[in-house]
């Protein structure tokens, strides 16, 4: 079992110490690496750990943009997950503080394969999409970073357990999204046309996409979002797109791939033991009645038990009917995301809708309708709209495709529509241009004095 001997030493030896605490040095030296072709692979399946079962991304980020949103609400007593959905985040918070650590730990598990693959004795086209795929992931895991609390280090370098302790300050957001956006696009060049559970061009490309929304690039944001539309298809019942046969299915994009071996734990989250007690969360009362009663996301997302509103999405109740870990895999990046975006991207260059974008609109819209059996008469075609009637009905669509997939407060920090959204939604709570960032976890300060907290907190 030489490959997981391997990954358990990367992923310890990867634990740097500005941001998370020392890990064991007892194991294999590096001189034992890449010494056969074998290794180089193995040092990239190794970041795979920090996309498992039990990572951020499986556990809590579906979960915590919806929370911390218009659309849902923590429904325990964990403290820290009320926290998001009441909007008293604090730099102490458990799961913020995993959200850095983790994904600073996966960059670093990165940083190892990127320092030590060109002298692994693999062929140059070999070694060339390894680093493809390992630089993808380091883009991703700062994408997410950026997007979650700003400016932030870019940590480009490996360093392991033995080097010393170092500090690095911030940097500005902007500067970061441009050099990722540098990097998803090199990766687009040596990954590979399709793979399986793996990231692919077209992967690296979607992301290219929303890194340069998030920097206002609109022209260079139009061009690449229609490559990414060329290669993907919807399925023609949404229900579909969440079972278990369906996995890695015509519109995903890129999901966390999980099997009856390896098992997801969404619906271990999202559901009551059993369906009996309380769930995790449910949506707000403003979200559900964003859906017609026969869209069919409001029946393939929710489902109700004894009077709760369950977020069933990940539920596939005929293959799995007592719940608990999931064969499903859990989407990361669907193409209604990117259809979504390319409508967006119309607007803000147009200052109005085309042809092209209500194309699109309406193709989401349309199979909303399909119930599995009968076309429902409802969401009728959409026709040209100005720039703030298209930016509504964009978000509002957004809101209904895509709720708990990890999006809905991205997209209101986004359009700088949170506030407005919801004190709507949830108007007991205090919400303000604070929550557009989360906190700088405490004790990543206290470990590195260059580290600045965000405003407000």
């Amino acid at each position: 079992m030489r490959s997981f001997i391997y990954i358990g030493f990367i992923i310890c030896c990867t634990s740097c110490t500005s941001f998370l605490d020392e890990a064991d040095r007892s194991l294999i030296a590096y001189d034992e690496f890449f010494l056969e072709e074998s290794d180089a692979q193995f040092a990239v399946d190794a970041i795979y750990s920090h996309l498992g079962a039990n990572s951020f991304y499986a556990k809590y980020y579906w979960l915590i943009p919806a929370l911390c949103s218009d659309i849902g609400v923590a429904n325990v007593t964990d403290p820290d997950l009320q926290e998001f959905s009441n909007f008293s985040i604090s730099p102490t918070n458990k799961i913020v503080e995993s959200i850095w650590s983790e994904l600073y730990a996966g960059i670093q598990t990165c940083n190892f394969a990127i320092k030590h693959i060109p002298s692994a004795p693999n062929t140059e086209n070999k070694k060339n999409a390894l680093l493809a795929e390992a630089r993808f992931f380091r883009a991703l895991f700062h994408f997410d970073l950026v997007r979650f609390f700003g400016d932030v280090p870019l940590e480009l370098d490996f360093y392991s357990t033995n080097d010393q302790p170092f500090e690095k300050a911030r940097l500005p957001k902007d500067s970061i999204l441009s050099f990722l956006a540098q990097e998803f696009n090199a990766s687009a060049e040596d990954l590979p046309v399709s793979a399986e559970g793996r990231p692919v061009k077209v992967t690296a490309l979607a992301y290219l996409v929303k890194t340069y929304v998030l920097l206002k690039d609109y022209p260079k944001a139009y061009l690449t979002s229609r490559m990414v539309l060329s290669s993907h298809a919807l399925l023609n019942d949404y229900a579909d797109v969440f079972k278990v046969s369906q996995n890695l299915n015509s519109e995903i994009i890129f999901a966390l791939s999980f099997n009856r071996f390896h098992r997801g734990p969404m619906n271990v989250e999202a559901l009551p033991e059993e369906l009996l007690g309380e769930a995790i969360t449910r949506p707000t009362a403003d979200h559900l009645a964003s859906y017609d009663a026969t869209d069919r996301r409001l029946s393939a997302t929710f489902s109700t038990f004894e009077d709760q509103v369950l977020v069933t999405k990940y539920w596939d109740q005929g293959v799995e009917p007592l719940g608990g870990e999931t064969a499903n895999d859990l989407p990361l990046l669907r193409l209604p995301d990117i259809m979504l975006l390319h409508v967006e991207i119309i607007n803000e260059v147009r200052k109005s809708t085309n042809a092209e974008a209500i194309q699109l609109m309406n193709a989401i819209r349309a199979r909303a309708r399909f119930d599995g059996t009968v076309v429902h008469n409802i969401l009728p075609d959409l026709s040209n709209m100005n720039y703030a009637l298209s930016k509504e009905a964009i978000l509002l669509e957004r809101q209904r495709e895509l709720a708990y997939e990890g999006y809905r407060w991205f997209d209101l920090v986004r359009t700088g529509e949170l506030e407005q959204k919801v004190s709507l939604a949830k108007p007991e709570v205090n919400v303000s241009s604070t929550h557009y960032l989360f906190p700088i976890p405490q004790r990543e300060i206290e470990k590195n004095s260059l580290l600045v907290q965000n405003p407000g907190y």
